[in-house]
């Protein structure tokens, strides 16, 4: 789930109340049924994710998180990004995250500043098949419009609608993840072209040694409505994190992702980042 990119205009209307659906249905029923279950809280303990870089974590937590984002998005406009996230956990199933970017963008020679566009969202996880290493969720983000329009900084005025579906899976030192989501955007203007999206990505992580993370992430997206339905796009990710301190609250991490994609239309972008878990 990126608070970097902005969706547009819904024109198929089924799709995304399927998945709203599912996420408000499905999820909300397997976490009753799982309440019955004596050893829940232990599955919760025991069936944590480690956060991926560029992809979100399965599991709800209680975190702060800074990002310095850099993307080449052509030969001449670049962006940077700082972004903070912040992240509490009411339950080991339920949490509520919010974040918001500032950006500074420089295209043929002039440079603008603002705030980007932030999210909201909500998180949630089921943990009855914990003790065979999955965990399953999902949820929903609302893209909210503190953007800047006339600096082409995110938006002032359109709120992107974001539900999504996850599933985990860990056993020994690696863990996978994977989110599947659908993205449209609501209160646009008349002469605004909008678009669908379909997105999924995966993360690989593998606990190196007792303080080191490599990770190995992917990305694709699909416009599934609009006036560029069909085209799509792709990304490749490689990072490492690092725990500093005995009790490993602190994580700094570093990553790449590059586009595989033909038309190579996707930025090239460098991430570094600040996590505290409490």
């Amino acid at each position: 789930m990126s608070a970097f990119h902005l969706r547009r205009l819904q024109r198929r209307r089924l799709l995304c109340p399927a998945l709203v659906a599912a996420v408000g249905v499905l999820f909300p029923t397997l976490t009753l049924a799982q309440e019955h279950e004596h050893d829940d809280h232990d599955h919760e303990a025991r069936l944590h994710f480690a956060h991926p870089l560029f992809t979100e974590s399965p599991s709800p937590d209680t975190k702060l998180r800074v990002d310095y984002l850099f993307r080449q998005i052509s030969s001449d406009a670049r962006e940077h990004s700082m972004r903070l996230e912040g992240e509490y956990a009411f339950t080991p199933s339920v949490s509520i995250e919010a974040n918001i970017p500032i950006t500074s963008r420089s295209e043929s020679g002039t440079t603008a500043n603002a705030v980007g566009s932030g999210e909201i969202a909500v998180k949630l996880a089921n943990y009855g098949a914990a003790d065979r290493g999955f965990l399953f969720g999902g949820g929903l983000a609302l893209g909210v419009p503190t953007g800047n329009d006339g600096k082409a900084i995110g938006s002032a005025h359109i709120f992107e609608l974001e539900p999504y579906i996850d599933a985990g899976y860990k056993r020994g030192r690696g863990e996978l993840v994977s989110f599947l989501s659908y993205s449209t955007t609501i209160h646009r203007h008349a002469d605004e072209p909008g678009e669908e999206e379909l997105a999924l990505a995966i993360s690989g992580l593998y606990h190196v040694a007792e303080r080191v993370e490599g990770l190995l992430e992917f990305q694709t997206e699909r416009v599934v409505g609009g006036e560029e339905t069909g085209h799509h796009t792709a990304a490749l990710a490689l990072g490492a994190k690092y725990h500093i301190g005995k009790e490993h609250h602190l994580v700094v991490g570093l990553g790449g992702r590059v586009p595989i994609t033909h038309d190579r239309e996707s930025e090239h972008e460098v991430l570094l980042s600040a996590l505290w878990h409490f």
